[in-house]
Formats: structure tokens, sequence, C-alpha cells
């Protein structure tokens, strides 16, 4: 898992590349959910490994958000949309105006990046 979300680190334009988008929605779905999501997922080495490559592989802004997110630490807006895609709480279209609403594109890639934590085992 570490080595295929590695590949997204730094690839697309702007200050937070949309690849470390999609990666942080997807460390914020597994740091959140992870206890439903996954038995067997060891969070904290996969949080240790992304943090340690973000570092090296993309912007320093970017780096920074990815580590606040394995620590518990992201915006507010994508949280309630990562709670709201869980428990139904808030709606559905309140989620995506929290996801649109963040960055030019980074909620969007950030969702995707949620989306994938229910298809990968």
């Amino acid at each position: 898992m570490v080595s295929t979300l590695e590949r997204f680190l730094g690839l697309g334009p702007g200050l937070t590349p949309s690849g470390d988008d999609l990666v942080l929605g997807f460390l914020l779905a597994v740091n959140r959910w992870g206890n439903l999501l996954y038995h067997s997922l060891d969070v904290q080495g996969l949080n240790r490994a992304i943090r340690q490559a973000a570092y090296r592989k993309t912007t320093l802004l970017s780096a920074n958000l990815l580590s606040c997110v394995t620590k518990g630490q992201v915006d507010e807006r994508l949280v309630l949309a990562m709670d709201g895609i869980m428990t139904g709480k808030p709606d559905p279209g309140t989620c995506v105006s929290h996801l649109l609403n963040w960055g030019n594109s980074s909620g969007v890639y950030a969702m995707m990046g949620m989306a994938l934590a229910f298809m990968i085992d």
C-alpha cells in the first residue's frame, strides 16, 4: 500500500499537487475510520512511511499537510465530509459543499482518496 500511495506524491500542479490531495483523503479515511475499513492495517506504520516519503517527493506545504493528517489534524470541512460519508450526517449535499469549498480542486481529489479507501483491502 505504501509504494502505491508514494507514486501519487508530487503529481499534479499547485502548492498541494492533486496526487497529494488524493493521498491526504485516503489517510484521513484510514486514520479516522480505519478500524471499520481495515482490520489488519498497520496505520501508524503507513503514516510514518508516507510522512517520510512526502518530505522527499512533494512541496513543503503539502508534506506538512500530509504530516498533520497522520496526527489527526486536518481541515474541519474534510472531517465533516468524511464523517458524513460514514454516518450520513451531515447530509450528502453538505458533504459535497464542504469538499468543493476546500481549495481550487483539492477537495475533489481528497474525496477521490476517501473513496479509494473503500476499494482497497
